[in-house]
């Protein structure tokens, strides 16, 4: 079958418009998206923004903040009313334009956050510490039901039943009934995690496992079928369309997976680079159109005729700067002992607060473990990096005057090592606490610092502009916590990030020198121009004759893999008495 022809509008995105839920209103003009702000839950609210569903360009956002922190956001499968809940209440929203019906507080903290409508838009099921159904009409509370499943939708006719779902077998229950009836059970060996909904008929349960495994169960007979869709680790989200000949399903794969629940197999795959995570999928009301939230980018899958794409122009860096990316690598460094504790720890700087000295750099630098692992590049502590020779030699001859190269010695014996502590020579300000933190009054550094939730917008810090190829963060960073005197014991602190710009990633993969992966949150994709160097250097460095390829080749990993074996080879094989276990278990 042809992949369906389709537009993808990308909606605008920022500080202020950066939904984690999102659903199209009663005529599919707009798109309605939830922003939470706050770091706490209890001290957390939410806010409504708007889009236009056909440009993609941002309205103005509802001005009176919701309470709490949002949990889930749905819209009822008939025009009418939207479902948000929070950690304190479910509030019923009028679809059109987003203003709040009525609101309930709820009797406890929601568990897996889910909502289920049933088809007529008149009951909703949540799940808190038990599963609850609410009347939507009146935002009165009808039933609830201990149990850990979670609500996947309501069958048709009256008075209800409600299916719930769960790893292993799936429910229904009966409208003021308090024992859910087993109507399927889920098949071993396809997934541990299962999550499941209903279609706005009733009439097809779709189940999808953490493995992949979508099951399409007809609710008359409950007989299941099986097909192979798409992985995930955190879990799927599910949308029909509103014929329910449709499901898009979402989860932490990046993929956004529209299933043809007919013939029971994939109708559409669509991912974007650098986004891993999907949520929230909703159809439009003519069922034309699929809006997700992609890490926090709108984004409008449109199905009609002579619909046209849209992208959000990126500002390109002035000349002579360039778009940079965070840098992470294993935890498992190889210069701390154990997790967090360095093997080069850093003098005291500040005898007022005891900040340490976080630009010192012991020589000869100590490692340990990991010293055999066939990567070039590893990350180090306080912004720095360890590199091979390999790599050293390609960094002085593109980034000359950028690092400074420190040898470094096995921390038990003091013998060298072939790695090189990389020391950034260039720091930026990427991210500034807030003005009314406490600063010790000699040094004049923050008694903390979260840049992670209290630098906005987080490209700021996570993808800055700079004028250098390598380089690490001025600020350093910790858990937010009060402030107790300078004569007490301060946060522990985070390293320093280092930067790589987009070029030099890109040429560093096009030379397959391995070991550093960009941060999550870096969302940016090489230019024109980037690649041109990429190419430019590339050729500078053939002529050269600098190694053009990393220790990772085949060569080198089957060389350490046998070093591996040798040191880990018991000396001797160990002798069993096979004969005797034999007629012990009764078993060959």
């Amino acid at each position: 079958m042809a992949k369906p022809q389709f537009a993808v509008i990308e909606g605008d995105h920022g500080a202020n418009f950066s939904p984690c839920d999102v659903c199209f209103n009663h005529d599919g003009s707009q798109v309605v998206g939830v922003i939470s702000d706050g770091i706490q839950e209890s001290k957390g609210s939410c806010r409504l923004a708007f889009w236009s569903a056909e440009s993609g360009v941002a309205n103005s956002g509802r001005a009176d903040p919701l309470p709490g922190v949002c949990h889930a956001f749905k819209p009822s499968p008939t025009p009418g009313l939207t479902a948000l809940l929070t950690e304190r209440q479910l509030v019923f929203l009028d679809t059109g334009d987003g203003t709040a019906v009525r609101s309930v507080k709820l009797p406890s903290k929601p568990f897996l956050s889910r909502l289920a409508w049933s088809g007529d838009g008149c009951w909703v099921a949540t799940n808190l510490k038990q599963v609850e159904v609410w009347n939507a009409s009146s935002g009165e509370h009808f039933q609830s039901v201990k149990t850990l499943l979670e609500p996947a939708g309501f069958l048709p006719g009256m008075p209800w039943k409600l299916v719930l779902g769960g790893n292993t077998a799936v429910q229904c229950l009966a409208a003021g009934s308090q024992s859910p009836v087993r109507v399927l059970g889920l098949p071993k060996g396809k997934g541990y995690c299962w999550d499941h909904a209903l279609s706005p008929d009733g009439r097809v349960l779709i189940s999808a496992s953490e493995t992949g495994t979508i099951l399409k169960t007809d609710t008359t007979t409950w007989k299941p079928e099986m097909a192979s869709g798409t992985r995930s680790s955190c879990g799927f989200e599910f949308a029909f369309s509103p014929d329910s000949i449709r499901v898009a399903i979402v989860g932490s794969s990046g993929t956004v997976l529209i299933w043809d629940v007919v013939n029971h197999k994939p109708w559409l795959k669509w991912s974007r680079t650098n986004f891993h995570s999907v949520r929230s999928p909703c159809f439009s009301p003519d069922g034309q159109r699929l809006v997700v939230s992609l890490e926090g980018h709108v984004h409008i899958l449109d199905f009609r005729g002579g619909a046209r794409s849209r992208a959000v122009e990126v500002a390109q860096p002035a000349s002579g700067l360039l778009q940079c990316v965070t840098l992470y690598g294993a935890e498992s460094q190889m210069d701390q002992a154990g997790f967090d504790t360095p093997l080069n720890p850093k003098p005291i700087k500040c005898q007022t607060c005891r900040m340490p000295d976080l630009d010192h750099v012991a020589s000869p630098y100590k490692v340990g473990r990991g010293l055999e692992k066939p990567v070039d590049l590893a990350i180090a502590e306080a912004g720095n990096f360890l590199v091979r020779a390999t790599a050293r030699q390609v960094l002085e001859a593109i980034a000359p005057g950028q690092c400074h190269f420190v040898p470094t010695a096995h921390a038990k014996t003091g013998q060298p090592t072939p790695w090189f502590l990389a020391v950034p020579l260039h720091t930026q300000v990427t991210a500034t606490p807030s003005q009314k933190r406490e600063r010790c009054p000699a040094c004049g550094e923050p008694w903390c610092f979260h840049y992670q939730t209290e630098s906005q917008p987080g490209e700021d810090w996570s993808s800055p502009i700079a004028p250098h190829d390598i380089f690490k963060a001025r600020q350093w960073g910790c858990h937010l916590q009060p402030f107790k005197g300078w004569d007490r014991d301060r946060p522990c602190i985070f390293p320093r990030l280092l930067y790589f710009s987009l070029r030099l990633e890109l040429l560093l993969k096009r030379l397959r020198l391995r070991g550093l992966n960009r941060s999550g949150s870096c969302k940016g994709l090489p230019t024109a121009a980037d690649e041109a160097w990429v190419k430019d250097q590339l050729a500078r460095l053939a002529q050269s004759k600098t190694p053009a390829t990393g220790s990772t080749k085949t060569e080198s990993a089957e060389e350490w893999f046998q070093q591996l074996l040798a040191r880990h080879t018991k000396k001797a094989p160990a002798a069993f008495d096979f004969k005797a276990l034999e007629k012990r278990e009764g078993c060959r």
